[in-house]
């Protein structure tokens, strides 16, 4: 009988174990690593975001960085809070320092168990940007980032 409890034991140990690993190796953003994102840093087109998270719909919001260069802008967002699906918008806005509004293209998300990765993808942008601005309004609710785009910004 002892036999028995101690395999019983161990059983329910491993399924456990194994359930565990399984909620927790997507959280992990070691695993999401993006080649694209890796070259565009070493072609110097990376641009890393300092503003502070905006809350959207009680979910905070905040931009990771931005890719801009050969004619295509791609903004990096991120939103950070347990079991919250949907967590980023389905649309963002960008206004250029010359007061165009661009439309993206494609977009993209991941969603994990504490935190969503998303990007969106602008094509046909204008060379020699200065900055942008990444917002979005719906149902009262609004966030808003500025980004400058000097070469010296770039990460």
């Amino acid at each position: 009988m002892r036999k028995i409890l101690r395999r019983v034991e161990w059983v329910l140990l491993i399924v456990i174990g194994g359930f565990s690993l399984l909620f927790a190796l997507p959280s992990i953003d070691m695993f999401d690593h993006n080649a694209e994102l890796s070259e565009a840093k070493k072609k110097g087109f990376y641009y890393k975001v300092d503003e502070d998270k905006q809350t959207y719909f009680n979910k905070e919001i905040s931009i990771d960085g931005v890719v801009y260069g050969e004619g295509k802008l791609t903004v990096y967002l991120s939103s950070k809070r347990f079991f919250s699906v949907p967590q980023l918008p389905n649309t963002i806005q960008i206004k250029t320092d010359a007061n165009e509004m661009l439309q993206y293209q494609s977009s993209g998300a991941s969603m994990r168990l504490y935190r969503s990765n998303g990007q969106f993808t602008f094509t046909n942008v204008p060379p020699n940007l200065k900055s942008v601005t990444v917002f979005n309004e719906a149902y009262g609710e609004s966030f808003s980032f500025y980004i400058p785009l000097e070469r010296g910004k770039a990460d």
